[in-house]
């Protein structure tokens, strides 16, 4: 089974920071939630490994404990997500909204070329 690593790089107050990689090759970064304590819509996800699926045009994240609905999806700002991550091309801050990721449509591209996902694909998103 395909297998994609999400590398944090940082935590703070901001948020979460990483890289997504597949193959051992950095595909595109990440922006999630502070850590905290796994608490429903104001915390990232937790380290460990998760089943995923590739449906209906978008990256569900599966089985995480005592959270629903996790994607990786699109946005720019941390105030885009409940508990998602977000993909993007680059890092960025906007004095307003923090540290941001921009091109988020075109990164979660690359995520589906690089794993060469097809529809209802499951794969392994590997969290560290």
């Amino acid at each position: 089974m395909k297998k994609l690593i999400l590398d944090r790089s940082g935590y703070s107050e901001q948020g979460t920071f990483g890289i997504f990689k597949y193959n051992y090759l950095p595909v595109c970064v990440s922006l999630e939630l502070p850590w905290r304590d796994n608490k429903v819509c104001v915390s990232c996800i937790p380290v460990g490994d998760y089943l995923c699926n590739y449906k209906d045009g978008k990256f569900h994240v599966e089985n995480v404990s005592n959270r629903t609905y996790i994607q990786i999806h699109t946005g720019n700002y941390i105030s885009d997500v409940q508990g998602c991550v977000l993909a993007g091309s680059e890092f960025s801050t906007d004095k307003k909204k923090g540290i941001i990721v921009y091109n988020s449509r075109l990164a979660l591209e690359r995520l589906k070329k690089a794993l060469r996902l097809k529809v209802d694909e499951q794969f392994i998103l590997s969290v560290s």
